[in-house]
């Protein structure tokens, strides 16, 4: 998972709303990967580019007042879980706002619940938990076994993660 960005991506879109700045991430928000905008007379989506807090405060001095215009925004930051868009957007827009994150994984608290991880990931997980309950279990011998097990499926899986598909 750790070399699969994707595997828990999630796309969302929010409404822009005419001089609105602040618009709150979603709830399962872990890791901005981007944030796009669009108005209404435009095609496509266009990036925001990032500025961290303190860049963007030097950059767009009085951005939180009135000082300037509004416009087709440029930049964003992040600031107390709010996404900040400079300048301000001068229109509403239905789905305005593209948001790329990775979501937070869900926590698995009973044996009904559903792990947030592609299938392909499933089979691994077992195996670890076997090796780590082998362990408790202070029986070595059936933890290696289980330990083998979870590496080889770890580099299978990493190997797949990292090599371009091949044409079958």
């Amino acid at each position: 998972v750790k070399n699969n960005d994707s595997a828990l991506q999630k796309t969302d879109f929010v409404n822009l709303v005419a001089g609105q700045a602040s618009y709150a991430m979603p709830v399962d928000f872990l890791i901005l990967r981007s944030l796009r905008y669009k108005f209404s007379d435009m095609q496509s989506f266009s990036a925001l580019k990032f500025m961290s807090v303190q860049t963007f405060d030097e950059a767009v001095d009085g951005w939180d007042g009135t000082y300037y215009t509004q416009g087709h925004p440029q930049f964003f930051t992040v600031d107390d879980g709010l996404a900040v868009l400079f300048p301000t957007p001068e229109v509403s827009v239905t789905n305005g706002l593209k948001v790329r994150y990775n979501k937070i994984p869900v926590d698995v608290t009973v044996l009904g619940s559903s792990l947030s991880l592609p299938l392909i990931y499933h089979n691994t997980i077992v195996k670890y938990c076997l090796w780590q309950a082998s362990l408790l279990d202070e029986d070595n011998e059936v933890a290696v076994l289980h330990s083998s097990g979870f590496t080889a499926d770890l580099d299978a899986l990493k190997n797949n993660e990292t090599q371009d598909p091949v044409a079958t």
